[in-house]
């Protein structure tokens, strides 16, 4: 979890600000390079149905989303190690009872806003 909101999120945060760390200062960074922290983040998901192996569990809540977001925000190459986690991460009836939740939220918000 720590990885990928530290060294992961730095590195897509930088590189949609169009910021590029030059090699010689890479070590500096915490993260090296986006192409450094995007493969580390596909070998931790290589082979493995879930982040922490065969079971799903509480990191995969923060790395799936932060999976899923960069995927959907076109922050992140849709590696098929990347897209079949994502899907692995929102074919579940949790997640879909989450999106139903925040659904019904963002209607009433908007009803407030419009009325």
């Amino acid at each position: 979890m720590f990885f990928t909101a530290g060294p992961v999120e730095a590195a897509f945060t930088t590189k949609s600000m169009g910021v590029e760390v030059p090699p010689e200062r890479q070590a500096m960074a915490g993260f090296g390079s986006y192409e450094t922290a995007i493969d580390t983040l596909e070998k931790g998901l290589t082979g493995r149905q879930f982040i922490a192996g065969d079971r799903f569990t509480a990191a995969d809540l923060f790395v799936g989303a932060m999976v899923n977001f960069m995927l959907t925000f076109n922050l992140l190459e849709p590696r098929p190690v990347f897209t079949d986690y994502a899907a692995r991460m929102t074919d579940r009836d949790a997640h879909r009872r989450a999106q139903e939740i925040d659904g019904k939220l963002i209607a009433e918000a908007q009803a407030k806003q419009s009325g």
